[in-house]
């Protein structure tokens, strides 16, 4: 019973080698690694030639004429070709723990066994760490004051995304109510959001990645402050657009005043 991993680059040179190291390093053997570039210019489709090589049996290249799409429907088309009944997505810049597979499947398992015929989704903790892998702050979801309640509230689970994609599991059942992934939002609040609405989702409180933070990161942790929620509500006429183009989007009815009552109150909470 094999889990896809899929993963998306865009010149990711510097640490794209640890990565799949990292991943070649887990104790769950049961995968297989799906990479797609999303038009890099450096040396990454390089190193990805080279993995391919060396494993043949274990990592494969997806490539297409879509050119540069950006991550989210990077992982859209990635997610499209994956025939497991397991999937995990995976950034090119972290370091996985050797047994974040292993831990991650085994509670994607006891999930099943109540919610069979279910779309199900484990996510878990991250331990930041600089460049050079030193630690910045042991847990990724205290640093950034994310709460795993909210998901059990729809409204909630769409004001504030406190799933990490870099950290997910799913099973195949969930592809139907996720694909295709919309360009204008991240895959991981696409993805939590309609699993919280059709099925059951799952916090495993555990760091299972070395989450690194560098200048070239396109999404990371930020500093949770007065300086940053101010800067949010000068953006608030393009977040409100957004929820407009969500409500178009999803295929269940959603309340906008619900999710700007719980995106006051939940930024309130994270003060």
């Amino acid at each position: 019973m094999s889990i896809d991993i899929l993963l998306s680059t865009y010149n990711g040179e510097l640490y794209l080698e640890a990565q799949i190291d990292s991943i070649i390093k887990q104790t769950n053997k049961l995968w297989i690694l799906f990479i797609r570039d999303d038009g890099s210019t450096d040396n990454t489709r390089e190193i990805i030639s080279k993995y391919c090589r060396l494993y043949a049996n274990k990592i494969v290249e997806i490539v297409d004429d879509n050119g540069n799409v950006g991550s989210t429907l990077s992982f859209s088309l990635l997610l499209e070709k994956s025939r497991s009944k397991y999937i995990m997505f995976c950034d090119q810049d972290d370091v996985w723990l050797e047994d974040k597979i292993e831990n991650t499947f085994r509670e994607i398992r006891i999930l099943e066994k109540r919610f069979q015929h279910l779309p199900l989704m484990v996510f878990t903790d991250l331990c930041v760490v600089d460049d050079e892998l030193n630690v910045l702050n042991e847990s990724f979801m205290a640093e950034q004051k994310l709460f795993p309640d909210t998901l059990s509230n729809i409204h909630e689970t769409i004001a504030l995304n406190v799933v990490a994609g870099c950290t997910i599991m799913i099973n195949n059942i969930a592809k139907k109510h996720i694909l295709p992934f919309p360009k204008y939002l991240t895959h991981d609040h696409w993805i939590a959001m309609n699993i919280v609405y059709y099925g059951e989702c799952k916090f495993l409180n555990e760091k299972t990645i070395l989450y690194r933070q560098h200048g070239s990161n396109v999404y990371g942790a930020l500093q949770i402050n007065w300086k940053y929620f101010i800067k949010k509500l000068k953006l608030a006429s393009q977040y409100i657009s957004l929820l407009f183009l969500l409500k178009r989007r999803l295929l269940f009815n959603i309340s906008i005043l619900k999710i700007i009552y719980y995106k006051i109150m939940l930024s309130l909470k994270r003060l």
